[in-house]
């Protein structure tokens, strides 16, 4: 049977001439088998392309009515084809930045907690200022920070014991700490883990942003505690990784390649899924190999 015998080329197909000469051997067979006389060779077109149409188009109802529909199949799977490329690559992109997709996932959760929250339930203070507070995140989310920012600020002075002002405490650090003012970030984290709002992943979240302050301090110690208070409160698997993962570097920063090693393995160990896995599994190499070095351990 002829390879090309099942299906329509698309345009521009280097197979087109070898599909063109399938097409015309069937449809002789189809001549034949059907009894069908009258195939008509005048057209110059037909001609140059080698094909014969039959006069009432029966070939044509009965052949490409079918072969349209695998042309459908065909472009479905593409497409398919297509959108797996995507997602591969996306996969690829998230691996290569895998810090900075998790802090921006990390801020867009927090904006969906906050959404759901205010539209699921009531609350006791004014309607404006819920009102006022989504329309503000839903700025800062998109990037402007100008006036949402203002919001934030003006629900604070205004409203200090609304869920509204207290998640704005937070929102407030986190722009600061994106425009390098980390003593402002700092105080509007503390302000609001003070605030008493309960919420485990934002909590966690202001401790990691304390954490980076503090890093950048050089104030090690006080970074890997809080790494643990925000390990403690954070829920998702993923961000708990993510926070001994950073551990490790701060170990490290400090010279303690022991505690370092410990907490690479219990990465290694924890969460073999993770994007930084392989990242971390390195490390852990590494690491056995400065130890073996310094005091002839053995590399297993």
């Amino acid at each position: 049977m002829c390879k090309y015998s099942k299906g329509i080329p698309i345009f521009g197909d280097s197979n087109a001439t070898q599909f063109q000469k399938c097409l015309r051997v069937k449809m002789q067979t189809f001549c034949r088998d059907e009894n069908l006389c009258g195939c008509d060779k005048s057209s110059k077109t037909n001609r140059n392309l080698g094909l014969r149409r039959l006069t009432h188009s029966k070939f044509e109802r009965y052949n490409f009515g079918r072969n349209w529909k695998e042309l459908g199949i065909m472009n479905i799977n593409a497409l398919a084809r297509q959108l797996e490329d995507k997602i591969v690559e996306l996969w690829d992109w998230v691996k290569d930045h895998v810090k900075e997709t998790l802090i921006t996932v990390g801020v867009l959760f927090v904006l969906l907690i906050a959404v759901a929250i205010f539209t699921s339930s009531g609350s006791r203070y004014a309607p404006d200022s819920e009102l006022n507070y989504l329309v503000a995140i839903s700025r800062y989310a998109t990037g402007d920070t100008t006036a949402s920012i203002q919001t934030f600020l003006k629900l604070v002075e205004t409203q200090p014991k609304s869920p509204e002002a207290k998640r704005s405490l937070f929102y407030l650090g986190h722009y600061n700490l994106q425009k390098g003012a980390l003593e402002e970030a700092e105080r509007y984290f503390k302000r609001f883990l003070d605030s008493g709002l309960d919420d485990p992943f934002m909590k966690a979240s202001a401790y990691n942003g304390l954490a980076t302050i503090a890093v950048d301090k050089r104030e090690y110690d006080r970074a890997i505690s809080y790494l643990k208070k925000a390990e403690e409160l954070n829920p998702f698997e993923t961000y708990k990784a993510y926070y001994e993962y950073r551990m490790m570097k701060i170990y490290e920063l400090k010279g303690e390649n022991d505690k370092a090693l410990e907490v690479a393995e219990n990465f290694v160990e924890k969460y073999k899924e993770h994007p930084l896995f392989s990242e971390v599994s390195e490390e852990m190499r590494f690491l056995k190999g400065v130890k073996y070095v310094h005091e002839g351990s053995t590399l297993d």
